[in-house]
């Protein structure tokens, strides 16, 4: 692989640039199989994968920091349950994530950074040299060197290299890649390889290479590993008997002559939609033990008026087997959708159930109904609650999810879900839930069980993310709090609360320091704490003081007291933890590093990985270790390389996670869950809370909008480097913009701020692969410190029929928090005429006995002449709100909106009572709900030549409308005063847009041409 390391791609537009790193990572896939064969048909060391993947499970469920990379960089809703595929899909991620993995840029960028040979070279040569063989960046550039099948010009800079490492070293340790002395493993001989081969062999749109990376995976996983298709289908027939253990299901394979292993049997059939692994390890075949099972449910207004179902708990069940749809009885499919597609969900749900049109008609909010699955088909009904509605069954059921939840309560991990529930249920009792009862909500509610995310437990269950406090410290920190309510209330504190306070620790100390940081001024008490502490033991009570000095703002005492508290007791890891912060706020990168290295922080956490450019010296300053060139005889890190500083642009990017890390702490918990409602439109449930937990444009609105970067300044601003707490105020008035981007290149991209009309470009690599031409971004874009704008975090991407609201929010100068109400997820309307109603290119037909008398009654009460007849319009400029023409002998109604449609159709019934229409259609071509007077008769499809003649014809009258989004303004009107153009041309652009691949779409060029625009 000869000639430079770099791609000169420069030159290409966006597809010959995709096409050329394409036929690269093809090219490099060659030169890996060619370099290690052997390595790439070997089979998997069973015995270190399995391990592994299970590893790579108990991270996601446990959301380490490894654990959350691999869920979002592989786009994880659930880790696969092939070892095999979760393995390579993991590795590979670390190499080219599936998905953006939603860290920080910087520290992605160092990964991103590396070239074929670089990769080459890293996994290549630590191939060659074997197992047991050490992973750092000297013996990288080593191997780079050594390899005969690269030709480069310059080798990479060992502290490039470095950087990247630390990112790659823990993924690939979780994956059993490489061992704790950063060794690699027989499991990482196997897989790093052909990870990244699968990376380089399946980019680009080759024929061979698969939309779904997991498609790919399945065909490569390991050979050997599952049963052939016949030896499963024997497995899964077995399973309709009854429900078995693996041991169980293998001695009855065996008795039909298919002999095997427990872990193959277990990955032949786990994977199948139709087996269901019960928490009691046992499986059961999923068909044959629901058919005949009755789930209830009581309906919802909500649900009445979307006319779908919300499955949590009652129906669960079917948001998992009706993912493909199963056929309702009288007609249709029911329908599993998923949250993440590309349908809209109503806030705080994760499943839709839906179903054909009226398909819950005729029922009313409270009532309960029934869906009963038989041979594969569900029917509904609306059931009477007056029998049978405290049947024995219930009490079994209650009795199984205590029977669940007990054993796994004893491990401390999890409970259980109602489907869970539902199947163990039908396993123990075929009978049970055969027959209408009150919905699982209502019966789970009276059970006495605990309900956390939907899983149920019995009392006491710990679930994931809250881990167990011993007895002495649940002693400690109820006394503190009972000080803690004492002092608030103006009484004084029991002498033995005090003293068990004392014994906070751990986990209670975080959370003391929380309390003194929210109950802020509350010193007195802590200053009583800390007259009783000695020694090492004073460390608590001075951590806790310096959270309260955090919480009044009162940077120099904050600082002073953290630095106490670790003279006290160095091994206080949050105290630690917290003073690291500090130092990188006061920009010493190297005593930052030491600190969180002290704390047992991770290198791949944000801040502490955020460091790594800043632990060498500026570029063209003398090394570290060398001595300092001003004659001195000390090193250079311990003379003038502790005021040498790198350029300010380098350190923006730097600025920005020391102040998104100062917006996650507790004394900014309100404002940054404030701003979480409102983004997701609901209180604060778990779709806010994660909002405030990792959603950019949440940050962006607090930090800016909020308070919480003047607090950060108040707080660390006579700590910050002088030029960058300058640069932190100049960011303060830096306004939110809405930007179309107008085209991409390998740097960023160049766009239009829509309010000011002036060219914006935007310098980010990572950009262009997520946006294209006519995308429309909101965000805050800012200046590091060198002139160029860069997003400093993902901007939001902005449906376009939002643009209107959106843009005229920014133009008024709306209170951000209006803005931010109308970024939540109801999102604000689309486009409406000027009477308000949603506008739809609406079209009628109707057959008359006498097309001229029909013609000339309707001419009596409308305005027009022999070819187009107009409701409303005139000349003082009111609008058209309707149209009607004559075409093959039927009338021919247009109109843009439902609501003027049915108007011109009660003018057209009045003076032609025998119209009969013929058919009816929507932008879309849906058919419209209510058709309004008149005889419907069977609807016709239209042909080419009639669809083509009511494009145009709408084209026709919309030109002529007044159209909210213009002000009220027809498009011909704005179109003549050159001012009001960019509007029109906007509108125009979210039309095209937005109607791309619709049945009925109008020909905006055209639209432009008749304008002369």
């Amino acid at each position: 692989m000869a000639g430079d390391r770099d791609l000169d791609l420069d030159a290409l537009d966006d597809e010959e640039y995709l096409r050329a790193w394409a036929a690269a990572d093809r090219r490099a896939a060659d030169v890996l199989a060619q370099a290690i064969p052997d390595v790439l048909a070997s089979d998997p060391p069973m015995d270190e994968l399995a391990p592994a993947a299970e590893r790579v499970r108990s991270a996601v469920a446990a959301r380490t920091e490894e654990g959350r990379y691999f869920e979002t960089a592989c786009g994880w809703a659930a880790p696969p349950d092939l070892d095999g595929a979760l393995w390579l899909q993991a590795a590979g991620s670390t190499i080219s994530p599936w998905e953006d993995p939603d860290t920080d840029p910087e520290l992605q960028a160092a990964v991103f950074s590396l070239e074929y040979a670089d990769w080459l070279a890293l996994i290549v040569g630590l191939v060659r040299r074997g197992v047991g063989a050490e992973l750092s960046a000297e013996l990288m550039v080593e191997d780079l060197e050594a390899m005969p099948e690269i030709e480069i010009d310059e080798l990479p800079e060992e502290s490039d290299l470095d950087l990247a490492l630390e990112i790659l070293v823990p993924l690939w340790q979780v994956l059993g890649a490489l061992d704790a002395g950063r060794r690699l493993t027989a499991l990482g001989r196997w897989g790093l390889p052909r990870a990244l081969h699968l990376v380089w062999s399946t980019s680009g749109d080759d024929d061979t290479s698969s939309d779904d990376p997991l498609e790919e995976l399945e065909r490569l996983e390991p050979r050997g590993s599952r049963l052939d298709d016949e030896a499963t289908e024997t497995a899964i027939e077995l399973l309709r008997t009854g429900p078995m253990t693996l041991a169980q299901l293998r001695s009855a394979c065996g008795g039909s002559g298919v002999f095997t292993d427990e872990g193959t049997l277990y990955r032949s059939i786990i994977w199948r939609s139709e087996v269901w692994a019960l928490e009691d390890d046992r499986f059961l075949h999923l068909p044959s033990v629901a058919d005949g099972l009755v789930l209830t449910h009581r309906l919802t207004a909500q649900e009445l008026e979307l006319s779908i179902l919300d499955p949590r708990v009652d129906l669960e069940l079917y948001s998992l087997i009706a993912e493909e749809g199963l056929p309702l009885e009288g007609g249709g499919t029911l329908v599993a959708v998923h949250a993440g597609g590309p349908e809209q969900m109503p806030a705080g749900w994760i499943c839709k159930l839906t179903g054909p049109d009226g398909w819950l008609a005729g029922r009313a909010a409270g009532d309960l109904i029934g869906l009963r699955l038989t041979d594969g088909v569900v029917s509904m009904e609306t059931i009477d609650e007056t029998t049978d509605d405290d049947r024995p069954e219930l009490l079994d059921i209650a009795r199984s999810v205590a029977r669940l939840a007990d054993p796994v309560n004893r491990h401390g991990l999890e409970g259980v879900t109602s489907d869970d529930i539902v199947m163990m249920a039908r396993a123990e009792r075929p009978d049970v839930l055969s027959r209408p009862g009150p919905p699982l909500s209502e019966v789970l509610s009276h059970s006495g069980l605990e309900e956390h995310l939907g899983e149920y437990g019995v009392p006491g269950t710990r679930w994931y993310g809250e881990p167990p406090l011993a007895a002495d410290q649940r002693v400690a920190y109820y006394a503190w709090r009972d000080a803690l309510r004492a002092f608030e209330h103006g009484a004084e504190p029991r002498e033995e609360d005090l003293e068990a306070a004392l014994g906070l620790a751990g986990l209670t100390l975080d959370l003391a320091a929380t309390d003194a940081a929210l109950h802020a001024p509350c010193a007195p008490l802590l200053e009583q704490l800390l007259r009783r502490a000695e020694g090492a033991a004073a460390a608590g009570p001075l951590y806790l003081l310096a959270r309260e000095a955090e919480a009044r703002l009162d940077g120099p005492v904050y600082v002073a007291l953290l630095e106490q508290a670790v003279a006290a007791d160095s091994s206080l890891e949050d105290a630690v933890a917290d003073l690291a912060e500090v130092r990188a706020i006061q920009g010493d990168a190297a005593a930052a590093h030491r600190l969180f290295g002290l704390a047992g922080v991770d290198a791949s956490y944000p801040d502490r990985a955020a460091l790594g450019p800043f632990l060498r010296a500026p570029e063209g300053e003398t090394g570290r270790n060398r001595p300092c060139p001003c004659g001195s005889g000390k090193k250079y890190k311990v003379c003038h390389g502790r005021d040498a500083r790198h350029p300010l642009a380098d350190r923006g990017r730097w600025l920005w996670v020391k102040i998104k890390s100062f917006a996650q702490r507790s004394i900014n918990r309100d404002e940054l869950f404030g701003w979480a409602e409102l983004l997701s439109g609901e209180d604060r449930d778990d779709d806010a809370i994660a909002r405030a937990m990792d959603d950019p444009t949440t940050w962006d609105f607090a930090v800016f909008d909020g308070d919480i970067l003047a607090r950060f300044l108040t707080l660390y601003g006579d700590l910050l480097p002088a030029d960058e707490a300058a640069l932190a105020r100049t960011w303060q008035g830096t306004p939110r913009r809405l930007l179309e981007v107008g085209s991409t290149h390998l740097n960023g991209v160049s766009a239009r701020d829509m309010v000011t009309n002036a060219t914006v470009e935007l310098r980010d690599r990572t950009l262009p692969r997520s946006v294209e031409r006519g995308t429309l971004l909101l965000g805050r874009f800012l200046d590091p410190g060198d002139g160029a704008l860069q997003p400093w975090d993902d901007p939001l991407g902005i449906p376009r029929m939002w643009r209107p609201r959106v843009l005229a929010a920014l133009r008024s100068g709306a209170d951000p928090r209006d803005l931010a109400a109308l970024l939540a997820p109801s999102g604000p309307p689309e486009l409406v005429t000027t009477d308000g109603e949603e506008l739809l290119f609406c079209v009628a037909r109707y057959r008359v006995d006498d097309l001229d008398a029909a013609w000339a009654s309707l001419a009596t009460v409308l305005s027009g002449d022999e070819d187009t007849l107009h409701l409303g319009g005139d000349d003082n400029g009111a609008p058209i709100r309707g149209t009607v023409t004559h075409d093959a002998g039927l009338l021919v109604l247009q109109t843009m909106s439902i609501e003027r449609m049915r108007s011109l159709q009660e003018v057209l019934v009045a003076a032609a009572p025998d119209a009969v229409l013929v058919d009816e259609s929507s932008r879309t071509m849906a058919d419209v709900p209510d058709r309004g007077p008149g005889t419907a008769g069977a609807p016709i499809a239209l042909s080419p030549a009639d669809l083509a003649a009511i494009v145009r014809a709408t084209e026709d009258r919309w030109i002529e409308d007044s159209i909210p989004a213009l002000g009220g303004r027809t498009p011909r009107q704005t179109a003549s005063d050159p001012a009001l153009r960019g509007e029109l041309l906007d509108l125009l652009n979210d039309i095209e847009i937005t109607q791309r691949g619709a049945d009925f779409a109008m020909d905006t060029d055209r639209v432009r041409r008749e304008l002369g625009l």
